[in-house]
């Protein structure tokens, strides 16, 4: 494996654990907002977005 190789791996390593805290976030946020008619639907809208 070359330099550039591992630069890649070292970024989508980085990328995918800031989708998993972003996606925390979001179902923290769903839970929170829950009582203000936060929609369920609105959190798959957002997910949407960044597939």
């Amino acid at each position: 494996m070359n330099s550039d190789e591992g630069w890649w791996l070292a970024q989508l390593t980085l990328l995918s654990d800031l989708l998993q805290d972003l996606l925390r976030l979001v179902l923290v946020c769903n839970k929170l907002f829950a009582n203000l008619s936060f929609l369920p639907g609105d959190v798959f809208a957002l997910l949407a977005v960044f597939e």
